[in-house]
């Protein structure tokens, strides 16, 4: 964002040096005005500014004696009320020279001494008239604050050269070392002390010698009563770090926050985890979000009408005295998402538009406070209503996960089904993808456009959209099968043995030849070559095609669109088709309920136990610390874990996290419609119980090795999406079946699209991360584009050992598979090892390890710490 700066004069030989970012477009919403702390400069706003001018016109003046503005050598020129008549004369001169400015009034934005003057202005009737709310970050308080004679000389001597400069900057100023280095470059560091050292002695003396000593808490106090009376209430935002050391917690609350709230202000008040006091440099993107959401609010409906802000002093009567962790709360929302939101997504694929209201109000704290806090149902849906009208979704979702405006996902999701409901009689199937095919994808790529990034749920549905509108024909080949008894299709499934199912990566034969590997399945006594017009295929099933009747029709085209697994439908694919219905993964209700229990159960305690480890190691929490640097490891720990290299160590914690939170979101959610099911209420095919299994068996990954891994183990919930179109580009090349090539299309094909999805799960504007959000997409899509060199890699040694190696037949049994197995199980640790580094930086560039995973820790518990490790729930 380009700005503006001018030299404008205010006083008698005092110029302030002023930027004015605009958008361009000009915003219908209030000026703000950022006012910096003692040291500082308009350059201290710089990386907020630019945040903010999205959707604000910022002005951002240095005061007097500070950056570029003018230096009266006077001692006694540095008063609040010089500062004040400074910025009075200033939005004058601004509003003459361009009076649209500031004709949707003014926010005051203080930061440190900018809060006490910030607050100070309100006793200015000329802006007081202009300001729509205040907003204090780390401020200095009203009342008078008074140094010790010898600690206002240390800090005035502090100030004055770049080596003291620097250590205050560096052990005062900013926060943990951690998170300093995650959001400040040596750059950045060196420009504050630049600030700090190039500022006038006389305006840096004389703040700790008498600006903080100077007591405004009366003429504020009588201001605000008098704005209140006049506007119906003052809104105030008021935000602190939690390792701030200058303006504490503690301090801020007693002396700023408590005193605005008795003489009649509305007071939010945020505190943002591992910040210091400039909290504009450390965290821009987290107060500008903040920042957005609370002036947002005012548009809506502040003074007098019923708006969020006002509704949030009714949810939480005693706002002054609670400090709202903000990243507490977005650590909420991304490990609750990190474990639902993919279950969600495929619950929600087309038919649910609903679900992204429900993920909104999810990600916003003060909506989801107020909904659980209130009784009264009105007054929540009115503050649901108000979010969903303001600028909040668009808001967050370009910081925590990406997220378009619901509409480019209604629409899509409103045009499949609509072209999957005109019959053949009215379109023929290319004059069906000809027409509307175009419209989802213009609507999808329009999306990803709007908001800078792609995200999971819009470019699996541009997938599920291709796989059925063109690559498929759902109209000639698709019919939707069911069992009228469970029991008859358990017996059928039980006698008819195994069956093998291709997987579309590549397979050795005995005499090295390649050919489409397979996983194992029940097979459903089938024919392997399928009449469509046979609807006998064994006892107790139906079969329907595509009905001509349209309210059969709208049934059948929605419970299609919801099959993301295809279970009950014949696609004429052979090897899919010969397993369909499917055989039941579970014989009762009961042991179905045991497997999800006992997976929640032991995936919790994985998280639990990883997030231990993730919290102990430094790699997680320092992003420039590589993955295989070294550490000092305490005497404590078994002396063979010492000796594990530590590269391992991580990676194999970071895929033990990924298979707890993935493995959680398919068998627990489903115990509702187990329970709905084992009522009565919903058909067999309906019910979780009668489905495959989401996991194949693990023992697949000692036969099979990566393949094995990737083709059997795991879930295969996008296999139709991201293999199809594989399989037509191999066809269009014209590579034949049961050739090296041809699935070698098929695997890279389908890997790199699988890569396009995960790269949904990249913010376009992540909060902490200290690269770009393209380079975090590059980590997620290379760590799937280079997994065929593994099944590539396989398929060669093993037609090797075919053909030179003895045959593969010695390999299959006795001490040969033993062999066989052990070195699969060597060489895909080794593999995952070298390549899940790549998921592990993305994850610590989004802040994914900063939090424990789950809410209440065993762990914690049993060793004293408290059972809560969500600081918002605590």
């Amino acid at each position: 964002m380009s700005y503006t700066e001018s030299l404008f004069p205010v006083a008698e030989e005092i110029d302030l040096h002023t930027l004015l970012f605009q958008p361009q477009t000009p915003p219908q919403a209030p000026t703000l005005l950022l006012l910096h702390f003692c040291g500082g400069s308009n350059t201290t706003f710089l990386p907020l500014a630019k945040h903010l001018s999205t959707k604000h016109t910022v002005i951002v003046p240095s005061l007097r004696g500070y950056g570029r503005s003018s230096r009266p050598a006077n001692p006694e020129a540095y008063h609040l009320t010089n500062y004040a008549s400074d910025v009075v004369t200033l939005l004058d001169k601004l509003a003459r020279s361009e009076p649209s400015l500031l004709e949707h009034g003014l926010v005051l934005v203080g930061h440190s001494m900018g809060g006490k003057l910030a607050q100070y202005l309100l006793t200015q009737s000329h802006v007081a008239s202009l300001v729509k709310a205040l907003i204090l970050l780390a401020p200095a308080p009203a009342q008078p604050f008074t140094l010790p004679p010898e600690m206002k000389r240390q800090q005035v001597q502090a100030f004055q050269d770049p080596t003291t400069a620097r250590y205050v900057v560096e052990n005062v100023l900013l926060g943990s070392d951690a998170h300093v280095n995650r959001t400040i470059t040596q750059e950045q560091k060196e420009s504050l002390v630049d600030d700090i050292v190039h500022a006038s002695a006389e305006a840096k003396a004389a703040w700790p010698s008498y600006g903080m000593a100077e007591d405004y808490e009366r003429v504020i106090c009588d201001a605000v009563v008098e704005y209140v009376r006049e506007h119906d209430g003052l809104h105030v935002l008021v935000i602190v770090g939690r390792e701030d050391r200058v303006e504490t917690i503690e301090g801020v609350s007693e002396r700023t926050v408590n005193v605005l709230t008795a003489v009649g202000a509305k007071v939010d008040f945020h505190v943002l985890e591992r910040v210091g006091h400039l909290l504009p440099v450390e965290a821009p993107r987290a107060v500008g979000v903040l920042v957005y959401e609370f002036v947002d609010s005012l548009r809506v409906g502040a003074h007098g009408n019923e708006a969020v802000a006002i509704d949030r002093a009714r949810f939480n009567p005693t706002l002054h005295t609670s400090a709202f962790n903000l990243e507490g709360e977005w650590a909420v929302v991304n490990d609750v998402n990190t474990s639902i939101k993919r279950y969600i997504y495929f619950v929600a694929h087309i038919a649910c538009p609903c679900y992204h209201y429900a993920a909104g109000v999810s990600r916003n704290p003060t909506l989801t406070i107020a909904a659980s806090r209130t009784k009264d149902a009105r007054v929540a849906m009115v503050s649901l209503l108000a979010w969903l009208k303001s600028n909040d979704y668009q808001i967050l979702g370009p910081h925590l996960y990406p997220e378009p405006p619901i509409w480019y996902h209604i629409i899509p999701t409103i045009v499949l089904p609509t072209a999957l409901m005109i019959p053949r009689t009215i379109l023929s199937r290319w004059q069906n993808a000809a027409v509307f095919m175009p419209v989802i994808a213009a609507v999808t790529l329009k999306a990803w456009w709007e908001m800078g990034g792609v995200d999971v749920l819009s470019v699996n549905g541009l997938l599920w959209a291709l796989f059925l509108l063109v690559l498929k024909d759902p109209w000639g080949d698709f019919r939707y099968v069911r069992g009228r008894e469970m029991l008859e299709r358990r017996v059928v499934a039980k006698d008819s043995g195994k069956t093998e199912v291709g997987t579309g990566l590549p397979s050795v034969t005995g005499n090295g030849s390649v050919k489409e590997q397979t996983a194992t399945t029940l097979q459903t006594s089938l024919p392997t070559t399928i009449d469509h017009n046979n609807n006998d295929f064994y006892e107790g099933e139906t079969k329907q095609p595509y009905p001509s009747a349209l309210l059969a029709r709208i049934p059948w085209v929605y419970t299609l669109l919801i099959s993301i697994r295809l279970n009950n439908w014949r696609i004429n694919s052979p090897s899919h088709d010969k397993t369909q219905p499917p055989a039941p993964a579970f014989p009762t209700h009961g042991a179905f309920a045991l497997q999800a229990l006992s997976s929640f159960a032991l995936g919790y305690v994985v998280l639990d136990l990883t997030s231990v480890y993730i919290a102990w190691d430094p790699y997680f929490q320092n992003p420039n610390m590589p993955l295989a640097s070294p550490l000092s490891l305490p005497s404590t720990l078994p002396s063979a874990l010492q000796l594990l290299p530590l590269r391992l160590v991580r990676t194999m914690t970071i895929g033990a996290q990924a298979w707890a939170l993935i493995g959680q979101m398919f068998y627990l959610p489903c115990l509702l419609p187990l329970t709905i099911h084992y009522m009565g209420w919903i058909g067999d095919e309906w019910s979780p119980h009668n489905w495959p299994p989401y996991f194949g068996p693990s023992s697949t990954i000692l036969k099979h090795g990566v393949r094995g891994f990737w083709g059997s183990y795991w879930h295969q919930t996008m296999r139709f999406t991201v293999s199809a179109p594989g399989y037509e580009l191999a066809d269009l090349l014209g590579f034949k079946a049961g050739g090296t090539i041809r699935y070698a299309v098929i695997t890279f094909t389908a890997f790199a699209l699988s890569g396009l999805v995960h790269t949904g799960l990249v913010p376009p504007e992540p909060l902490n991360a200290i690269v770009s959000p393209h380079e975090l997409r590059f980590y997620v899509f290379a760590f799937f584009a280079v997994q065929p060199i593994a099944v590539l890699l396989e398929t060669l040694f093993a037609s090797l050992m075919a053909k030179y190696g003895g045959g593969l037949e010695r390999w299959r049994s006795g001490n040969g598979l033993r062999i066989r197995k052990l070195i699969n199980a060597i060489w895909t640790i080794s593999w995952f090892t070298l390549t899940l580094g790549l998921i592990g930086e993305m994850g610590r560039q989004l802040d994914w390890w900063h939090y424990w995973t789950v809410p209440v820790s065993l762990w914690k518990g049993l060793r004293g710490e408290g059972w809560v490790a969500w600081p918002v729930f605590a």
